[in-house]
């Protein structure tokens, strides 16, 4: 354990240090952070992430050194609504008391909604039940107001062509023609893809499309491309049918969009 005054320096300005106690526990974040500014949310070398900061921040409410594993890796610039992570600690304190100590040391992109004491056999990727990304694409009027939250297209999309895709992703496939990097395990479920229409209120020359994907996991920047197919295909430039191709075992990355 650090002795009092230099967990007080560890902890700097945002007030005193929460107590330690004998025994590791597993405490759960439910994390919520704007993509815009972020390299990802898994640690890198030389790069501002969500994990760098939520390690850093939690050696300044508790002196601990840690190490914060997330259920789901999210790409630069990608936002999250409901990230978990876990820490192993031995903070003795209510969870009330994490959760508003730790946002006082976390920077205004980042926030903990609510936390909770997880079992020993708690692990935030296996145990997750599913995982679910949103898309916002814009096909009409640009939205200042969404900048770096929504793909502005600014063209029409045929939402019907796009639904009828979309339901080819449903089942378990390989995946690798959706990935952007090679995978030694390609094979992934998707519980649904929808693809539903985004009135914009008052304003209908404004609305757009919002994709929503639902699955056991995801290969990298697999959900970017599932969502890029859709929409050429929304534009005419790629047949529907051009998914079942792309879900062949070994398909190319080109048969996808």
């Amino acid at each position: 354990k650090l002795m009092a005054e230099e967990r007080k320096k560890v902890g700097g300005g945002g007030g005193a240090l929460l107590p330690l106690g004998d025994s590791v526990r597993r405490l759960v974040l439910r994390v919520e952070y704007d993509g815009r500014l972020f390299a990802g949310s898994q640690k890198q070398v030389d790069a501002r992430t969500v994990q760098e900061e939520l390690e850093a921040g939690f050696k300044r409410l508790t002196g601990e050194e840690c190490t914060a594993g997330s259920s789901s890796r999210t790409d630069a610039g990608v936002h999250a609504l409901d990230n978990v992570f876990l820490i192993k600690t031995k903070v003795d304190a209510p969870l009330a008391a994490i959760v508003a100590g730790l946002n006082t040391r976390l920077p205004e992109d980042l926030v903990v909604a609510r936390a909770a004491w997880a079992g020993e056999g708690f692990d935030p990727r296996k145990s997750a039940s599913g995982k679910v990304y949103r898309y916002a694409i814009v096909t009409g009027v640009r939205q200042p107001m969404q900048q770096g939250r929504v793909w502005h297209i600014g063209k029409p999309l045929d939402i019907g062509a796009m639904k009828a895709a979309a339901t080819f992703f449903q089942g378990t496939h390989n995946f690798a023609a959706f990935s952007a990097a090679e995978d030694r395990n390609p094979s992934c479920t998707i519980a649904a893809v929808d693809v539903n229409f985004r009135p914009f209120p008052g304003n209908e020359a404004r609305a757009g499309i919002e994709v929503i994907v639902r699955g056991n996991r995801f290969l990298y920047r697999m959900v970017r491309i599932i969502v890029g197919t859709l929409v050429e295909i929304g534009m005419g430039t790629r047949e529907v049918s051009a998914v079942q191709a792309a879900l062949q075992d070994g398909a190319k990355r080109q048969l996808a969009g």
